[in-house]
Parts: C-alpha cells; structure tokens; sequence
C-alpha cells in the first residue's frame, strides 16, 4: 500500500469517528427533556410584556433654528449689522409767550414786587380749552394754563410781565401789556337782549389847583404823571440814588463801537428809579429828541431845560426794540 492510499484510508477514518461521536451527543442531550404542551408554551408566550413605545425626542424651535437656520453653512464671512444709534429725542418747537397770550393789564406792586400779578389772555395758539381759555389772573410764580405750564412768570413790571421757562437754558420773554383805549365804547345789554346805549360820562373840570401826587404815579403803559415829592427827592439826592438803587454805564453800538446812550445795568425792587418804569436792560438813547451818552450829560440836559419843558418823553431801547416813556409834569 502505497503512501497516497494511507492518507485516504486516515481521512475516512476520521470521518466516521466524528459523525459517530456527533450522533452520540445529540441523543444525550435529547433523550431526557421533555417536551412542552401547547398550553404551557402559550401561556409562556402571553405572559411576557409588550415592548413600550418609546416617545419621540422633542426638540426646542429656537434651538432647531440656531442650529440648521442660523449656522453658517457655506463658509462665507457674515457681518454683523451695527446697531442703529438713537439720537437725541427731537427737542419740541420754541414758540414766543407772544404767540401763546396777550396781556390784558398788570397789578404792579412797586413796594413788594413779589405780589404782582397780571391779566392774561390766551390766544389760540395756545391749545387752552374750557373756562381757562376765557383767561386768568396769574400771580408772579404761578404758571400757564395746560398744554403750557411749562410758561411761568417771573416778574410784573409796570410796562411788561416777565416770564421763564423750566428750560433754564432758554432767556425770559417779556410780553408787554395792551394799551387801554379809552375811546371803546361800552355796551349795555338789557334784560331782553336789547342794547342800550350808555350815557357819556366825563371827569369834571374843576377851576383851581390840580391835584399833585406826591408820588410819580403811572397812568398807563408807558405814561407817568411826575410826583412832587419824588422830584424833590431826587433833585437833592440824585447821587446817592445813582450809588444804591440803580447800576449805569455808557453803552456802545456793537456795530459802529461808538457810544449811544446810558444802559441800566440793575435796578433795586421798590426804588424810586423802579417806580419811575426803569428796568435792567434798558439804554436810555434821547431826552426829547436829545441824545445822551452818560448820566451827567442827561441830568444837565434836564436841568438846563427844566422851566421850558412840561412833559419829558424819554426813548428806551431794550433787547433791540424801542419804547417811548412819557413823563408828565404834575401842573400839566
């Protein structure tokens, strides 16, 4: 027997040993189980739970978003919008006191200034609705009517009321007080709504000596009848009233340089020169028709004159607008 038949009888031999050892083994391992009924492998089938539903993750919108809508997915270079800047809020128009009311007349107390108190009534510009539109006595201090309470005033002034501002970088604003005319006619309305007509009455004229004030009195806006014993006063003191109650410098044209009139740098409440209308900021120009420049060239002007005039009338210029003050001599 050659070496190639001795490896083929080896490999069938060991072929047979592995399939008698396998059949050997599967007989062991089945000969003794027993085998299930129906019933019991049923009954162990329905007994065994059913896999729970497991819910689906729930996933914030905003997180989706920032994640797929606002990622950068193509590489390019996103610039970040600059926040808008807020500027600052629009201030609200400035519209002049004039344009807001007219003063129909003053209450001047030239002793207490603080107790001064003006008639003011509102034009429509104004926006003042109801009984407050009608007008309103308003005490120094006190303020306008709403929209407008923004408005107070500041000071009653013979001529002017003064008013300020809770913006106190803004200037006061005067507004001066309306002429009365005395040539308006009163109208009398009877019980039926028929107008009767209302008698003239005249003052008087009485023969004699007229009636001297002894102090300047004013007669309207802008108009004063001179007191004897203020004249007196400050034809003996005129000095000492330069030196305490009223501040004066020569002013110049800003434009020319040149002097043009005598500047009222302050005047103290309830003086003699108060009482006579004087106001800061106001620049003496002319003494009927005379131009002065300093304080001794109008008191000699006055002095000089004093038997050839009865009524001095005096220009006042004030923050670039003029007036006429007319003093009346008290026998005139």
């Amino acid at each position: 027997m050659n070496l190639a038949q001795i490896k083929v009888l080896t490999w069938v031999a060991c072929g047979v040993v592995a399939g008698v050892v396998g059949w050997h083994g599967y007989q062991t391992s089945t000969k003794d189980r027993p085998q299930p009924s129906p019933e019991a492998a049923k009954r162990l089938l329905t007994s065994v739970e059913p896999p729970k539903q497991q819910k689906a993750d729930v996933v914030a919108y905003a997180r989706l978003k920032e994640v797929l809508a606002d990622a950068n997915l193509t590489g390019k270079v996103i610039v970040a919008a600059k926040p808008v800047e807020q500027g600052e809020p629009a201030k609200p128009s400035v519209v002049a006191v004039s344009e807001l009311v007219r003063v129909q007349y003053v209450q001047v107390d030239l002793a207490r200034p603080e107790l001064g108190a003006a008639f003011l009534k509102y034009k429509s510009r104004a926006g003042v609705s109801g009984p407050a539109a009608e007008g309103a006595l308003l005490r120094v201090g006190e303020r306008l009517a709403a929209p407008n309470g923004h408005v107070r005033i500041h000071a009653v002034e013979p001529m002017q009321v003064v008013f300020a501002f809770d913006d106190e970088a803004r200037d006061k604003e005067s507004v001066s007080a309306a002429e009365f005319e005395s040539n308006t006619a009163i109208v009398q309305v009877g019980p039926d709504g028929v107008v009767v007509s209302a008698p003239r009455v005249g003052i008087p004229r009485v023969e004699g000596q007229a009636f001297v004030p002894g102090r300047t009195t004013m007669l309207g806006a802008n108009r004063f009848v001179l007191g004897s014993e203020d004249m007196t006063y400050l034809n003996d003191n005129y000095a000492e009233v330069l030196a305490r109650e009223v501040r004066t410098a020569q002013h110049r044209d800003p434009r020319t340089g040149k002097y043009d009139g005598i500047e009222i740098k302050e005047v103290s409440p309830g003086s003699v020169a108060a009482r006579h209308g004087a106001q800061s900021g106001d620049v003496i120009k002319s003494i009927n028709g005379q131009p002065v420049n300093s304080v001794q060239e109008a008191i000699s002007f006055v002095k000089v004159n004093k038997d050839k005039y009865s009524s001095w009338e005096v220009v006042v210029e004030n923050k670039g607008k003029q007036r006429t003050v007319t003093y009346e001599s008290p026998n005139n």
